[in-house]
């Protein structure tokens, strides 16, 4: 075994040894010229997103950019001639807010139930002269889990078609701890 397997802590650890990246990976970064623990620590964000503030529903405009949380109370699928698009119903406490995605229907229809607890982030803007986010990002809040995008400044790196084809486009970067440095608040 070479020296620097047997030192897990060494910036010159080959990048497939890190947990979540292995082999094939690994050829995808190093087309990047990440090779080593100490590469990645050089692939710098292209920007950085302030998760760390939460709003209520009740209280967020027009044009805000916005991190809400609040429980789906419904979900919708619609079927049309140019694709499917789904909506569904949010709220907390101060009021409701309605999410609407016309990429990847069918999984997100499949994927929100009536009752999951979300965190969501996007631009709100108005339909029918209610808060409305188009494609907003989120995550289902588990007891056994913490949120990826709520409660921390997060990495936006920039990414290739060959490393979004490897399953490592910047949420799942985040999951897996890939690039994943995060300022802890608890919301």
């Amino acid at each position: 075994m070479s020296e620097a397997l047997q030192n897990s802590n060494s910036l010159d650890t080959p990048i497939q040894f890190i947990k979540g990246v292995g082999p094939k990976r690994a050829k995808v970064l190093e087309s990047l010229n990440i090779f080593t623990i100490k590469d990645l620590l050089y692939y710098f964000p292209r920007k950085y997103l302030d998760r760390t503030s939460l709003s209520t529903i009740g209280s967020i405009s027009e044009g805000d950019e916005v991190n809400l949380v609040g429980r789906v109370k419904s979900v919708n699928l619609r079927r049309m001639k140019k694709g499917n698009f789904v909506t569904a119903n949010v709220a907390d406490h101060t009021g409701s807010i309605r999410l609407m995605w016309f990429n990847a229907a069918d999984y997100i229809h499949q994927s929100l139930k009536v009752g999951d607890l979300l965190t969501m982030h996007g631009k709100v803007a108005a339909y029918k002269g209610s808060p409305q986010i188009v494609h907003p990002e989120y995550d289902k809040l588990n007891a056994n889990e913490i949120s990826l995008t709520t409660g921390f400044i997060i990495p936006v790196y920039p990414l290739t078609d060959d490393l979004k084809k490897s399953g490592l486009d910047n949420r799942n970067l985040r999951k897996n701890n890939l690039f994943s440095f995060r300022i802890s608040r608890q919301y």
